[in-house]
């Protein structure tokens, strides 16, 4: 399971990733998550990685939660 966890905040990424890593391990040990700080970043890695689940905080600089939600729907 590939995972992408999207925020500008840096403790709620890694509360995030701590919190999926410990549920998803219990039930498969292949868990790998990817981490961006904005929504420009999160969309340049949804172009080259096919995401299990992509979570997305809605404020952040560049490009918001909500555009960038529309624009990986696209790909």
């Amino acid at each position: 399971m590939k995972f992408l966890i999207v925020d500008d905040d840096i403790l709620s990424l890694e509360a995030l990733d701590f919190l999926i890593k410990d549920y998803f391990n219990a039930i498969e040990k292949d868990v790998v998550i990817d981490k961006a700080t904005d929504g420009k970043e999160a969309l340049q890695k949804a172009k080259n990685e096919n995401y299990t689940c992509i979570f997305m905080d809605v404020l952040m600089p560049q490009m918001d939660g909500f555009e960038a939600t529309r624009k990986i729907r696209l790909l």
